[in-house]
C-alpha cells in the first residue's frame, strides 16, 4: 500500500458512450453456433445478446432451473399446494443498467418492480440503523453516511488514516487492482481506523449480501465496491424488488423469449469438461457438444473445477502463470549481471543500446528497405507492397516499389510518442506527448507508484513496466472525453 497516496478529486467521471463502428458486420455469419455454460444472469444474458443477432444458441445449465443464485424452482407443499421456492431475497438497484435493459425484453415498463421504502442493517451485536433516503450522487451521499449513522462520526472521520481514505475516493481498475488485490480488506480497515461497529454494520453487511465472505475480501474489492454503489452512479444504493417470485416474472418469460428465438436449453446439465480441437467439445453427463464458439458464464468455482477437468486450457493458464514468473526472473538475472533494461523488451550491456530501434521508439526518421517494408519520413508513413511479384516487376523497370502512404498528423505522432516512448526506460517528454493524455489517469496512476512525473518527463516505474500495455490503454485520452 501506499500511505501517503493523494486522492482523487470527489467527483463523478463523465461517461463514455462508445457508438457502435459502422463498419461492423451487423450480424454473424450464417450458421454461427454457441454454447453457452452456465444459466444464471450472465448466460441467459449473453443468450439474448446472441440470439438476437442470429446465432443459434444451446444453454447448458447445471441446475434443473435457470437464475443461478436468483434462480427459484416449483414446489408442492405437504397440503398439496403449489409454492414456488427461491433462494432469498434479491435487490435490483437502480443503476444496474445492463440488467434491467435484459428485462425490457420481457417488461418494457419494467412494471413488475417495486420500490422498497425501507434500508434496514440488523445485527445481533449493534443497534440496528436504516440507510434509506440518502442522495444518489457524491459528495452529498458520503456526507449525509457520516451524519446519519450511528456507526460513523467526526470522530471516526477525523482519526481516520487520510491517505489511506483517499484511496476509496481513487479507484482506478488496473492501478487499484494491482496496489490492493494482495492486501486484505479487513486489514485495509483496520488501518484504515474503522471501528469494529462500523465494520460489522456496514462493510460486514455488505459484503455477505454479495455472497462473499469478509475474511476472503480483497482491499482492491472493497474498493472497488464502494465506488460502484457509492461514488459511479448517480442512483444511489436505492433498489427495487419485483413483486411476484422470480420463476413467474423473469426466468419463464426470458425462457419464452429465447425459445421464440430458437435456443435449446439443457437444464439438469452439468459440464464435465471442455476441450479444442477444430471446434471445441463441450463435455457433459448426457453426451458431448461440439460448436465452434463457447460462453463460460460460471461463478468462479464451477470455473475453476471446469478449468481442472479440461486439457487444454489448464495448460495454458499454468504456462501463462510460469511465463509471467520466468520474465521477473530474467529481468532480475540480467540486471544483477550488469545488464540495462532499457526498453520494454530490450536489454543491453551499457553504451550498447540499439540506435536503430531507439530511432523507432523515440519517434525519429527511419528507412525501411525491402518486401513489406515501413519507413518514416517526415510526415508520412510508407508501406511497400508485402507481395513478391509487383515488388520484383517494379525493381526490374526501375521504378519505386509499391507502397501504401499514411499522413502522420501531429494527433497520430502524439499518440505514437505516447506508446512508443513509454516502453524506454527514459520514459517521453510530456511536451511531446500534450493532449494525448489523460491527466486524471495520470495523477490516478502516479498515485499508485505505477508511474511517475518529474523533470518535463513521463516515466513508468517498475510494475508499470510489467504492464506497459495496459497502462498505455489507461493514460491514452480517448477521442470522445472531455
Amino acid at each position: 500500500m501506499n500511505p501517503r497516496a493523494r486522492a482523487a478529486p470527489l467527483r463523478m467521471r463523465p461517461r463514455v458512450l462508445v457508438a457502435p463502428d459502422p463498419k461492423r458486420p451487423k450480424a454473424p455469419p450464417p450458421r454461427t453456433e454457441a454454447v453457452v455454460v452456465g444459466g444464471g444472469i450472465a448466460g441467459v444474458s449473453a443468450a439474448v445478446v446472441l440470439a438476437e443477432r442470429g446465432v443459434a444458441v444451446t444453454l447448458l445449465e447445471a441446475a434443473p432451473t435457470l437464475g443461478g443464485r436468483l434462480g427459484a424452482w416449483p414446489h408442492t407443499l405437504p397440503d398439496g399446494t403449489p409454492q414456488v421456492v427461491e433462494h432469498g431475497f434479491h435487490a435490483f438497484f437502480r443503476h444496474y443498467y445492463t440488467w434491467r435493459d435484459i428485462l425490457r425484453r420481457i417488461d418494457p415498463d419494467l412494471a413488475f418492480l417495486r420500490p422498497i421504502g425501507g434500508y434496514p442493517v440488523i445485527s445481533r451485536s449493534w443497534p440496528p440503523e436504516d440507510l434509506t433516503g440518502l442522495p444518489g450522487a457524491p459528495p452529498l451521499n458520503l456526507i449525509a453516511l457520516f451524519a446519519r449513522s450511528p456507526s460513523l462520526g467526526l470522530r471516526d472521520l477525523l482519526g481516520s488514516d487520510q491517505a489511506l481514505a483517499g484511496q476509496l475516493l481513487a479507484y482506478d481498475a488496473v492501478a487499484t487492482t494491482a496496489a490492493f488485490d494482495d492486501v486484505p480488506a479487513a486489514r485495509f480497515l483496520a488501518e484504515l481506523g474503522m471501528s469494529d461497529r462500523a465494520q460489522a454494520m456496514l462493510f460486514e453487511a455488505f459484503a455477505r449480501s454479495f455472497f462473499a465472505r469478509p475474511a476472503a475480501l480483497s482491499a482492491a474489492e472493497l474498493i472497488a465496491m464502494f465506488h460502484y454503489y457509492f461514488l459511479g452512479n448517480p442512483e444511489g444504493i436505492g433498489f427495487d424488488a419485483p413483486d411476484t417470485d422470480y420463476l413467474t416474472c423473469i426466468w419463464g418469460p426470458l425462457r419464452t423469449y429465447l425459445e421464440r428465438r430458437g435456443v435449446r436449453f439443457h437444464t439438469g446439465t452439468p459440464v464435465r469438461a471442455l476441450h479444442p480441437a477444430d471446434r471445441w467439445r463441450v463435455e457433459t453427463e448426457e453426451g458431448a457438444f461440439e460448436t465452434r464458439h463457447v460462453v463460460l458464464a460460471v461463478d468462479p468455482g464451477a470455473l475453476k473445477t471446469l478449468v481442472g477437468g479440461s486439457s487444454v486450457p489448464a495448460e495454458l493458464a499454468r504456462q501463462a502463470e510460469l511465463l509471467e514468473e520466468h520474465y521477473e526472473r530474467v529481468i532480475e538475472r540480467l540486471e544483477g549481471a550488469g545488464y540495462t533494461w532499457y526498453e520494454t523488451a530490450n536489454f543491453c550491456r551499457p553504451g550498447f543500446m540499439s540506435q536503430h530501434n531507439r530511432a523507432y521508439w523515440l519517434g525519429r526518421d527511419y528507412l525501411g528497405i525491402g518486401v513489406g517494408a515501413v519507413s518514416t519520413l517526415g510526415d508520412e508513413r510508407r508501406v511497400t507492397t508485402p507481395r513478391i511479384a509487383p515488388y520484383l516487376e517494379a525493381i526490374a523497370d526501375g521504378r519505386p516499389a509499391p507502397a501504401k502512404v499514411e499522413l502522420l498528423t501531429p494527433e497520430i505522432r502524439r499518440r505514437e510518442r505516447l506508446m512508443l516512448g513509454l516502453r524506454l526506460a527514459e520514459g517521453v517528454e510530456r511536451a511531446s506527448v500534450e493532449g494525448a493524455v489523460d491527466d486524471d489517469a495520470l495523477a490516478l496512476l502516479a498515485t499508485h507508484g505505477v508511474v511517475a512525473e518529474a523533470d518535463g518527463r513521463i516515466v513508468l516505474e517498475r510494475r508499470g513496466r510489467l504492464l506497459v500495455h495496459d497502462v498505455v490503454a489507461r493514460l491514452s485520452r480517448d477521442d470522445g472525453r472531455p
